[in-house]
């Protein structure tokens, strides 16, 4: 990662044409910020400081973990210790199935909308991607987003590689990623 992406990033995100979207009408306003697994941490740490730094100038984040919200939603639908359950009764094959039709790219994504409609954010942080693997896929879920997030402009943290046509979750598997509403660019 470039020694100064997370400050080009904390720059962009006082943009007044960043925080309103001012994009054409089908165009989304989702961000990518790939990193290399292996510097997990040290982006960790620069998230952490770019969210204090825009906060202290009155810019409202919120951070989303996707991992995270995907337990949030079991638990609320008082369906975590089956699905527990079920990952050590059945074969992989059969409790991802099982956890795909429980929670789908739809549930999650209509719980970020939620999330996004209740904190009414000026930038939404998506972390985690790497711990919801192999049960949420980035692409998918961008896929049924899109039309759901009011034009707020969302960042996904993604440990792995983008090039503005496929991800490659940990740079090794390759997910394309095509869609001709909306474009998702590399903020790097």
């Amino acid at each position: 990662m470039k020694s100064d992406t997370f400050e080009r990033f904390y720059e962009r995100c006082q943009n007044k044409d960043f925080l309103k979207s001012n994009n054409q009408a089908t165009i989304v306003p989702f961000y990518i910020i790939p990193y290399k697994p292996t510097e997990k941490q040290e982006v960790a740490n620069n998230i952490n400081m770019v969210t204090k730094r825009l906060q202290e100038v009155n810019i409202n984040i919120l951070r989303l973990d996707l991992f995270n919200l995907c337990i949030e939603i079991l638990k609320d639908q008082d369906m975590l210790e089956d699905v527990l359950e079920l990952e050590q009764d059945e074969s992989p094959e059969y409790f991802l199935d099982a956890f795909d039709s429980a929670i789908n790219n739809e549930v999650v994504s209509d719980y970020i909308q939620t999330k996004i409609q209740d904190n009414d954010p000026d930038v939404v942080f998506i972390q985690g991607i790497d711990k919801a693997y192999p049960f949420r896929r980035l692409h998918p879920l961008i896929n049924i987003l899109h039309a759901k997030t009011e034009k707020k402009p969302i960042v996904f943290f993604y440990p792995g590689i983008y090039n503005g046509i496929a991800f490659k979750l940990f740079g090794l598997e390759e997910e394309s990623f095509k869609s001709n509403n909306y474009e998702v660019r590399n903020l790097e």
